[in-house]
């Protein structure tokens, strides 16, 4: 039953309530109580470890699912990659890198309104989709032109709110409407 009830939630949502939470048991409590790495524990630090990995896996949930950088399945040292960021709750910008044995990856997307802004950098030798989180696939700009009419880049499909796109190495401003 409780798998049941798992499944109609999206795992980005439990995992943005887990780490957003600021009661206890969420990472949030930790910081609102002066936490700048990761306690051992859950509970208020006594003779606890104050720097501790146990519950470090949500870092991958940072990069793979809110800045988007994944592998492609089959990728040998990301030699193929997507990067599909998941806009969330009350986030309102998200940025980061990943430092491949390509080159350093990086992600950068904040809101402005019902706009989003989408900086991705690319490095040599990478080949690469873009899946773009959109309600107007006509909305979308790079480099300040239509995707539509840009030659970095070619369009794969619309599927799940996302645009996707192919691109080779490079950095791309990315603006589209929500």
């Amino acid at each position: 039953m409780l798998f049941d009830v798992l499944r109609e939630f999206n795992r980005n949502d439990i995992a943005f309530g887990v780490v957003n939470q600021k009661d206890y048991p969420g990472y949030g409590y930790m910081i609102e109580h002066g936490a700048t790495t990761l306690w051992e524990n859950w509970e208020l630090p006594e003779q606890n470890s104050l720097n501790h990995p146990m519950f470090g896996s949500v870092s991958e949930w940072f990069y793979r699912s809110l800045l988007g950088i994944n592998p492609k399945e089959g990728a040998v040292g990301f030699d193929r990659i997507y990067i599909k960021p998941c806009i969330i709750g009350d986030l309102l910008s998200v940025e980061g890198k990943y430092r491949s044995i390509r080159g350093e990856l990086s992600c950068a997307w904040r809101l402005r309104g019902d706009l989003l802004d989408l900086d991705i950098t690319i490095p040599p030798n990478i080949d690469a989709d873009i899946h773009i989180p959109t309600s107007d696939v006509g909305s979308i700009t790079i480099g300040g032109i239509p995707a539509s009419k840009a030659e970095e880049v070619e369009f794969v499909e619309f599927a799940g709110g996302y645009a996707v796109y192919h691109v080779e190495n490079g950095n791309f401003h990315i603006e589209s409407k929500r």
